[in-house]
């Protein structure tokens, strides 16, 4: 997945893709800030998340997006 999201974006500007990022992230926050814990925290609400809560993949997301903004930061200098 990483490699496709790659080849989409690899002719935009650095800064093109940052902001993207950006916004997207706000929205994906926005989002998850307005629904209710009974949303976030129950098993198997969401058929397509299978046996997890969506608070699980919230923060495995922003683990995952975390460690690639610190390699990207650390690469561009």
């Amino acid at each position: 997945m990483n490699e496709a999201i790659y080849q989409s974006r690899k002719n935009q500007t650095w800064s093109a893709v940052l902001n993207e990022w950006q916004e997207r992230f706000r929205t994906v926050l926005s989002v998850s800030e307005s629904l209710s814990e009974q949303d976030l925290e129950t098993l198997g609400r969401y058929p397509w998340l299978r046996d997890y809560a969506l608070v699980q993949v919230l923060v495995g997301s922003r683990e995952h997006h975390e460690e690639h903004r610190l390699s990207i930061m650390n690469f561009r200098g």
